[in-house]
This record gives structure tokens, C-alpha cells and sequence, in this order.
């Protein structure tokens, strides 16, 4: 019996820290006297190589190769052994490999039960989909053209109150691909892949997000925000909720020829080119609460899409073959960490300018039967706060009730607020 060990070349004491490894290691395999057991120590930086150079020294029945440690002889505990087993035919080799972890054991058993469950991409798709998004998310003159143009529609659409035209600027709108190019980046450990898209996200960003500010500037009748972008104004527990299934429907979509036809209403449902468009026209009229929401809306639906196709786009088969690097590691921690903590945001922060529950109670008490509160808005002006009270109803509402309300918006937010009322027509018919 040969006890063989494989020490790299640290120098001239390799031979002897190689031994001294060896004997502890024997001892405590089999508890191995000297007399009982040979001692073999190869210095080399390849443990491949110092092995084949032991079977092709002497003649052995029987070699067995293991380790302590998972991973030791090589990815999946096998890269060593094969080699050795390209480079001689004789002994008999035997592998034995430390126990794989309950955890690993767990994720295993995950990977097996999707690709049971799950259709799998097979190779060429796989190749098609990767080809397709990395030439998609390159950032050209393409992409900046459709940033531009897509930019001015929806700001366009937010300053008409037009959803159709909001709607239209969301299908030129070419940033859902890079976003899912940064998805498939984490599930593939691609770092290179990662950068690219990154870089093409954050550049659409800001060519987008200046635009819109210049239009804003530009347009000098352009003092308070519209309705369209009042809607934009604070994300919310549901608009995580849609960007999360808008990216798995994305990546699971994107993968399949046959549902292609289906992104341009994801591309609806995710919404990502308006929050945008909403800060910078916010931001030029110094309205920076609702620069500040519509950005975070901007923001939610960017890690909620990207962990969203990440997940998507793993469970159909799109994993890496190596260990993933750092870069791929830091980014999908950074967007996990964020999600959660964005969760927690939405779900225990009310909204900036969330209208007081007291003030809610106060205007609905008032109203009498044939009038209902629709909506109440905070918004900041130059001129102040503006307390916006929509009503609907069968009777509009008189002088009395109008003074009411505002001195109840007064006693509540203060006398410098200015209380803007608005009624809509309604007819209840059981």
C-alpha cells in the first residue's frame, strides 16, 4: 500500500511539507504506522500529472483517489480523475468523493423537479435567445434613436393626458431587452454580458430622463403636472407585483419563437419608459416630490423585472456550467438585497405626499349621501401645497360644502394650502 500525495511547488521545502501532509492524513484515515504504509510525495502544479507520474513509475492493482473537502479533485469532484483516466488505462481507478451538502442536495433536487416540470430549452434555442438579447442590448445609434423617440412620445402622451399615446411610447421603447440581458447575465454567470447590459441600461436612463426634462423647459406653458403623471407619482406594493410577473412572462417569452408575439403587451404591462418620462417633466417644473416617486416607480420595475427573468430564465434551462463569478454574484445579491428591502419600503412607507388618514375621514363625513369622495392627491407647487379633492356624484357639490372642505383641508394641513375641487357627474343604477 502507497500513501501518494501531491504537493504544489512552493520550492525547495515542497518535498517535505508533502510528507508531513501525507502523514497526517494517513493517520488519520486508516491510524497508518510507517512500516504499514509507503510514503509518496510528487511535487507538481498539476495533481493530474503527479499522479500519472506515479502509475507510469511503478505498477499498481488498484488506485484510489479521494478527498476531504467537496471540490478538491476539480468542478463536481471530477476533473482530476478524468484526466488521470485519459492518461493511463491501468490500474483499476477508484473515485470517492466527500458527501455533497444538504443544501446542494436541496438545490439539486429543485434543478431536477424543473426540468421535469418546466420545458427546457434545448441547445439551439439556447444559442438563439443568447444571440438575440446580446444584440438587442448593445448601446448604438438604434438604441438611442428608439430611447429619443420613444422619450418624446410618452412625454408627449403625459402632457396630452393621452394613454393611447403613453401606450405607443411604451412599445418603441426598447430598454425591456437589456433588462432582460442583465436576467440572463445572472442566471448564465456572464460578467461580460453583464457590464454591456448595465451600461446600456444606465445610459437609456439618462438619455431618456434629460430629454424630458429639456421638453419640459422648452415648453413654456408647461407650469403643473397632469393627471397622467399624478398617477406615476409613488410606487406601490402592486407595481412591484406586476414587474415581477411581467419579467417572468419577458424571459419566459423570449426563449420560445412561438411566443414572441406576446412582448409588446409585456412591454405594456411592465411600463418602464413613462415613470421616466414623468421625473424629468416633474423635475423642470421643480416639482421634485413627484421626480423623486416616479424615479423609485422607475427603479422598482427595474429589479423586479431583472430578478423576475433571472428566475425565469433558469428554471427553463438557462444555467451557467462554472461556478458564477463575482460580478455576477454582486449584481444578483445587490437586486435581491434591493428587492426586499424595497418591499419593506413600499409595504411600511406611506407615500411622500400621502394624504393624512385624518383628512380622508374628515372629507368623507362631510359629503352627504349624494356625493362620494373619488380621490384625494397632495401635490407641491411653487405656490405651495395644493390639496386636490376629486368628488363624483348626482348633485354637484354648492357653496357651503365647497367652504367646508376647505376649511376642513385648512385645520389639517394648514392655511397656506390651496384647495382645488373637482366634480364628476355619476349616476348609480341598480
Amino acid at each position: 500500500l502507497t500513501g501518494l500525495y501531491v504537493e504544489p511547488d512552493i520550492g525547495a521545502d515542497a518535498p517535505n511539507v508533502g510528507r508531513r501532509i501525507l502523514d497526517g492524513a494517513l493517520h488519520r484515515a486508516v491510524g497508518a504506522k510507517e512500516a504499514e504504509v509507503r510514503r509518496r510525495v510528487e511535487v507538481d502544479n498539476d495533481q493530474a500529472k503527479g499522479i500519472l507520474r506515479a502509475c507510469q513509475d511503478e505498477s499498481y492493482e488498484v488506485l484510489l483517489m479521494g478527498a476531504s473537502r467537496l471540490g478538491a479533485l476539480g468542478e463536481r469532484g471530477g476533473t482530476i480523475p478524468s484526466k488521470v483516466s485519459r492518461g493511463t488505462r491501468e490500474p483499476t481507478r477508484i473515485h470517492v468523493r466527500a458527501t455533497i451538502p444538504r443544501r446542494n442536495r436541496v438545490w439539486l433536487w429543485m434543478e431536477f423537479q424543473l426540468q421535469r416540470w418546466v420545458p427546457q430549452l434545448q441547445r439551439q434555442e439556447r444559442t438563439d435567445l443568447v444571440e438575440r438579447i446580446q444584440s438587442n442590448s448593445q448601446w448604438n445609434f438604434d438604441f438611442l434613436l428608439l430611447m429619443a423617440l420613444s422619450t418624446l412620445i410618452a412625454a408627449l402622451g403625459l402632457l396630452d393626458n393621452s394613454a393611447a399615446v403613453i401606450i405607443g411610447a411604451m412599445l418603441v421603447a426598447p430598454l425591456m431587452t437589456p433588462l432582460l440581458g442583465l436576467g440572463l447575465a445572472i442566471s448564465q454567470g456572464n460578467p461580460k454580458l453583464a457590464r454591456m447590459t448595465l451600461k446600456t441600461v444606465c445610459l437609456g436612463f439618462l438619455v431618456a430622463f434629460g430629454l424630458a426634462v429639456l421638453l419640459g423647459l422648452i415648453l413654456g406653458g408647461f407650469h403643473e403636472s397632469t393627471t397622467e403623471m399624478d398617477a406615476r407619482d409613488w410606487p406601490e406594493m402592486l407595481d412591484l407585483g406586476v414587474a415581477i410577473v411581467a419579467g417572468l412572462a419577458a424571459a419566459y417569452a423570449s426563449g420560445r419563437p412561438g411566443l414572441l408575439a406576446a412582448l409588446p403587451g409585456v412591454a405594456i404591462a411592465a411600463a418602464l419608459l413613462p415613470p421616466i418620462a414623468t421625473s424629468g417633466l416633474a423635475l423642470s417644473i421643480r416639482n421634485y416630490d413627484l421626480a423623486i416617486g416616479a424615479a423609485l416607480l422607475f427603479a422598482v420595475n427595474v429589479v423586479g423585472i431583472i430578478l423576475a427573468s433571472a428566475i425565469a430564465l433558469w428554471a427553463v434551462g438557462v444555467r451557467h456550467a462554472k461556478k458564477r463569478t463575482t460580478t455576477a454574484q454582486l449584481i444578483g445579491g445587490t437586486l435581491t438585497i434591493g428587492a426586499i428591502v424595497g418591499m419593506l419600503a413600499l409595504t411600511l412607507a406611506p407615500p411622500r405626499l400621502a394624504p393624512p388618514p385624518t383628512l380622508v375621514a374628515a372629507v368623507e363625513e362631510t359629503l352627504h349621501e349624494e356625493l362620494r369622495l373619488r380621490n384625494i392627491r397632495l401635490k407641491k407647487e411653487s405656490s405651495g401645497m395644493v390639496v386636490q379633492i376629486d368628488l363624483g356624484g348626482t348633485r354637484a357639490p354648492d357653496a357651503k360644502m365647497r367652504a367646508e372642505l376647505s376649511e376642513i383641508a385648512h385645520q389639517h394641513l394648514g392655511k397656506s394650502a390651496d384647495v382645488r375641487l373637482t366634480y364628476r357627474y355619476e349616476v348609480l343604477i341598480r
